[in-house]
């Protein structure tokens, strides 16, 4: 069951998964600090949905007898709109936009100080995705995101593990190689000296990262290029992705549209199972799964 409420004028979207228990629900409450107000991928209520229908279907997966309730506050970060006090929440979800890390426009260069100063001082455990990927990197000492040299990356990609990716991403060491869905421009060129790259591939070597804390003890953050939340649901697939390349395509960022359609409806089973076990990884490494 999901329900969008109201908290002091606050969007707050709620999920219960899992079975009626006499004992109280898990709460897992994040912060979604929306980077994009326009459709397709925005607005930030919509954005904050998919990652509630990926996070639905990781739990309902990975913990088939367990009770949760899942909140996900809504921030839009275009306007300045941040939480006063972070404490509140279990993590933050820093989500897709359609402009670059790099660009000095007020509203992102407030997020990256919100990062360097708040964010990662405080440990505060993030899972960033393609804008999101790439500004938490630029926010911090040595880190940089710019254009894609290879050019707008759309559709089904693959990219290969680290060998601190494949245990990352598989309690086993089962998975070296994954595939997920892309629409971007723009990538990580360079990682700050607090993370390490999980994988990546000749067009983006840096694909995917762990961010540890300052004494190098723990996992704060984890962060991917691709876009996990378009196969949460038909909602993400149909009514994003795709949405989002037809938007791409018009301004003559996609150079194959039919091309990119294709290839992600032909592995979207396989794109479905490894962007849920992404997520299973990230809500276990970040603590938000049991």
């Amino acid at each position: 069951m999901v329900n969008t409420e109201e908290e002091d004028e606050r969007v707050v979207l709620t999920a219960d998964v899992g079975p009626e228990s006499p004992s109280p629900r898990e709460e897992l409450h994040l912060c979604c600090l929306g980077c994009e107000d326009s459709p397709p991928y925005g607005p930030t209520q919509h954005t904050a949905q998919l990652f509630l229908n990926l996070i639905v279907s990781a739990i309902t997966q990975e913990y088939p007898h367990a009770s949760y309730r899942i909140k996900i506050s809504v921030y839009r970060c275009q306007q300045l709109d941040y939480p006063t006090d972070y404490s509140v929440f279990h993590g933050i979800l820093l989500p897709g936009s359609f402009s670059g890390a790099y660009e000095e426009e007020k509203w992102i260069e407030r997020l990256k100080l919100e990062i360097a100063t708040i964010i990662y001082p405080r440990s505060i455990p993030t899972f960033g995705v393609c804008f999101g990927h790439q500004v938490y990197a630029h926010a911090l000492e040595g880190g940089r995101a710019t254009k894609c040299p290879a050019g707008p990356q759309t559709g089904c990609k693959g990219f290969d593990c680290t060998e601190i990716g494949t245990t990352f991403m598989s309690e086993d060491g089962s998975v070296s190689q994954i595939e997920l869905l892309y629409t971007h421009g723009d990538m990580v060129e360079s990682l700050p000296w607090c993370a390490k790259p999980l994988g990546g591939n000749e067009s983006v070597p840096i694909q995917a990262a762990v961010y540890y804390s300052d004494s190098n003890r723990h996992t704060v953050a984890v962060t991917v290029q691709a876009h996990p939340e378009y196969a949460g649901s038909s909602l993400g697939y149909e009514g994003t992705f795709l949405k989002t390349l037809r938007k791409m395509d018009k301004r003559g960022s996609v150079a194959d549209i039919e091309e990119a359609e294709r290839n992600a409806s032909d592995k979207l089973e396989t794109i479905k199972n490894q962007s849920v076990m992404v997520m299973i990884m990230a809500g276990k490494r970040l603590g938000w799964f049991a």
